[in-house]
């Protein structure tokens, strides 16, 4: 919906793209020092440490990602609630269910572990703190929210059947698989993330000995910042892992190593200028190793392998994608012929005045030929992690919605472009619903025949 906004606003071009991820990038580094600056942190280690964050924040993948995205929003979200709990100003608890709702949005996980996590936070908060006022203000911000959102989705014509189908109950039935088959113990989870437990370690040290102290007090405004990082960590790190995908979590380490900080010297500790110092080296040491592996090596969407010397200018592909240095993993080692092929495709799809379906991994190319392509889905993966597959419960709605998105939009032909292959589409509509049409190399152009799966005649 916000990348819609910006396109709307600034035009369809790759530099709006960039322009998106870099202004959230901007708005949780802005965020982060407000919030460094609201605990009364040293000015100069407020913006040491939102530095680092701007660095490890959306740089790491540079263009808009669903789940990164989220994740950040998410971390938006925990800022307003701490803000909340610290000032007690209404306007933290009006912004936060948005802010969840935004990150909800963009993609259901880690948002929902995070949901989940805020609401026992403040569930445990207003009934121990009776802060009963609080309920009126959140009811109200969420039904505001829900109620523009449906109302987006009637103006789209998005179907609330179709969104919870696809949007949360399939990804939940892959989430549930994958929680279930987690081990806590394992490496991945211990060895790839220490250094986001080092840095939490001061924070989880400094409350054991608040908590000791305290006695019969624990539940303190401390406890309460202390439990929203542990929750916020624990959401973003089983999510990390259950994506198997790209790594990117790293941003939580400036932060954390900001509240270590502050805890610390809100703490009668000895040596606490020594454990400042200690922090700000093993963030600055973090930061470093992170920037030159994410951010000057590339290693991410699999591109850690690619010789980028061979990269072309994608303006030769379109001037939308001006600015941009075309080489991927498809074709690592001659890009230029890979633009050739995009080329081929782009004049093909132009010159085609029927109502096509395009089933590919290039999800940009309705942007380039400014042309609905009717895509079922933003990309295509065999094991059934983008959209479900035979053996799922949910296969025969994703079914259903095809073969309705087929018949409702009046599509002729399919288009279905390598690497993606043909029994993707055959796996749900039998062959024998269409005509094999000659087109170029590694493309299948597929026209639809009359067909007893259809509610018409195509």
């Amino acid at each position: 919906m916000c990348k819609l906004f910006f396109f709307k606003a600034f035009g369809q071009n790759f530099q709006v793209y960039i322009l998106h991820a870099s202004l959230i990038n901007c708005l949780l580094t802005i965020a982060t020092f407000y919030i460094l600056k609201n605990f009364n942190l040293n000015i100069y280690q407020c913006f040491f440490y939102s530095f680092c964050f701007a660095i490890l924040g959306y740089t790491t993948s540079g263009t808009l990602y669903v789940d990164h995205h989220s994740s950040l929003l998410c971390l938006l979200a925990v800022y307003c609630l701490i803000m909340a709990l610290k000032t007690d100003k209404k306007k933290f608890l009006i912004f936060l269910p948005v802010v969840l709702g935004l990150a909800f949005l963009t993609k259901s996980a880690p948002s929902v572990y995070v949901f989940f996590s805020v609401s026992l936070i403040l569930i445990l908060y207003i009934f121990i703190k009776k802060r009963f006022n609080w309920l009126l203000y959140l009811t109200f911000s969420s039904l505001s929210f829900i109620i523009i959102i449906l109302l987006f989705f009637d103006f789209t014509n998005i179907k609330l059947e179709n969104f919870f189908d696809q949007y949360i109950l399939f990804p939940s039935s892959i989430g549930k698989n994958r929680i279930a088959e987690l081990n806590f113990l394992s490496g991945d989870i211990i060895f790839d993330y220490k250094f986001i437990y080092i840095s939490f370690i001061p924070l989880l040290l400094v409350t054991l000995l608040d908590v000791i102290k305290s006695k019969k007090n624990i539940f303190n405004e401390n406890f309460f910042f202390f439990l929203s990082f542990l929750l916020l960590i624990l959401s973003l790190v089983i999510h990390q892992i259950n994506t198997r995908n790209q790594e990117f979590i790293f941003f939580l380490i400036p932060v954390l190593c900001a509240f270590s900080s502050i805890f610390i010297y809100n703490y009668e500790i000895r040596y606490k200028k020594y454990f400042s110092f200690f922090l700000l080296l093993f963030c600055l040491f973090v930061t470093s190793k992170y920037h030159l592996r994410f951010n000057d090596e590339r290693r991410f969407h699999e591109m850690s392998k690619i010789n980028f010397d061979l990269s072309v200018n994608a303006k030769k592909i379109d001037k939308k994608l001006s600015g941009l240095k075309w080489i991927t993993p498809i074709f690592p080692n001659s890009p230029e012929e890979e633009i050739k092929f995009l080329r081929e495709i782009i004049g093909v799809l132009n010159a085609e005045n029927n109502e096509a379906m395009v089933m590919s991994n290039y999800s940009f190319l309705s942007l380039i030929i400014n042309k609905n392509l009717h895509s079922p889905s933003r990309w295509y993966i065999p094991n059934g992690a983008a959209y479900p597959i035979q053996n799922n419960k949910y296969f025969d709605e994703y079914k259903n919605f095809l073969i309705d998105l087929i018949t409702r939009k009046k599509i002729s032909v399919i288009y279905i472009i390598s690497p993606v292959k043909v029994d993707e589409l055959y796996r749900y509509v039998s062959k024998d619903c269409f005509e094999e049409d000659k087109t170029i190399a590694d493309v299948k152009k597929l026209l639809i025949k009359d067909c007893s799966y259809f509610k018409r005649p195509i």
